[in-house]
């Protein structure tokens, strides 16, 4: 009986770390909008793209970087925003994402 307990305590403890780790979502504004909505596997992220707006979920890290941006530009396209709750990338970051734009 003891051992359930510890058993189910320990599973209980890993969904709440796994939780409190998780990256904040970010937020792209595309150039131009998508012609559906659609998901995009990018930057380690899972995108869900509609119009104007992909906003990142299932990160296990801070999306909001220059690498992670490149790729979903790569994907979708050029970006005018690019921000999470902790970061922005913004002025010549945001102009070397967008370089890999096809």
């Amino acid at each position: 009986m003891k051992f359930r307990l510890a058993a189910a305590s320990a599973v209980v403890s890993l969904a709440f770390a796994s939780a409190a780790f998780a990256a904040p979502p970010v937020t792209a504004t595309l150039q131009t909008p998508v012609e559906a909505p659609k998901r995009v596997a990018a930057g380690g992220a899972i995108w869900a793209c509609e119009g104007t707006t992909c906003v990142s979920g299932g990160a296990s890290n801070d999306s909001a970087q220059v690498p992670v941006c490149r790729a979903l530009v790569r994907k979708v396209g050029p970006v005018t925003s690019y921000a999470s709750s902790r970061r922005a990338i913004e002025g010549e970051d945001l102009a070397r994402c967008n370089a890999v734009a096809g």
